[in-house]
C-alpha cells in the first residue's frame, strides 16, 4: 500500500503520504472484505487476496526495474 500510494500521489511529503496511505489502505481492506462477503461467501480469507495482489504488484516492480 505504501508503494502504491507513493506512485499515486507522486510526492515525498510525509503529511500527504501518511493520510493518502491510510485512506488507500482502508479502501483496499473494505474492497477485499466486500469481495469475500459477496463473491466468495466467506470461503477465502481477506488476507489471501491482499497477499496475492501484493505479490503480483511486487513481481511487476521487479520486472519493470529490469528494463
Amino acid at each position: 500500500v505504501a508503494n502504491l500510494s507513493r506512485q499515486l500521489f507522486k510526492t515525498y511529503r510525509h503529511s500527504y503520504l501518511i493520510l493518502g496511505t491510510s485512506l488507500f489502505g482502508m479502501i483496499v481492506l473494505i474492497g477485499g472484505q466486500l469481495l469475500v462477503e459477496q463473491v466468495f461467501v466467506y470461503s477465502v480469507p481477506v488476507s489471501v487476496f491482499i497477499t496475492v495482489g501484493g505479490g503480483i504488484y511486487f513481481l511487476y516492480l521487479l520486472l519493470n526495474k529490469r528494463r
